[in-house]
């Protein structure tokens, strides 16, 4: 499964619950184009256009939903079988998991957000990693 269908699922099956709540976290640029004359066939900027690039998002490394399991702060980041954590990635997790937030892995399947949401109730502040 890929990521996208993975936070789309695992956010349907958490909203059913009483006691959390995720809202996704993207992070990624965005490049603009401004001034200058566009190409007249494929209507792209030409050389003379400044280009912008504009950060968005919580911060480089954020996970991809971020949340709430009772009172206690949850960090999600959402992984294909084969994908690995970015240092920036695990960073992030670890500075959650040090402010007595829930971090964790989860992977393929919304299945296995279910299972990290039960570490998270039994006070476990990490699984995955």
């Amino acid at each position: 499964m890929i990521e996208s269908h993975l936070s789309i699922k695992t956010r349907l099956l958490v909203g059913q619950l009483s006691d959390a709540r995720v809202w996704p976290c993207p992070v990624g640029k965005a490049v603009h184009y401004k001034g200058g004359d566009s190409c007249p066939v494929c209507k792209q900027p030409t050389l003379n256009a400044r280009i912008y690039t504009q950060h968005y998002g919580l911060c480089v490394g954020c996970s991809d939903l971020i949340g709430m399991i009772g009172p206690r702060f949850m960090a999600m980041e959402l992984k294909t079988l084969r994908g690995r954590l970015t240092d920036k990635q695990r960073l992030f997790l670890e500075l959650i998991e040090e402010r007595d937030g829930f971090a964790c892995v989860v992977r393929a399947t919304p299945e296995d957000a279910m299972r990290a949401i039960e570490a998270a109730r039994r006070g476990d502040s990490r699984y995955g990693f």
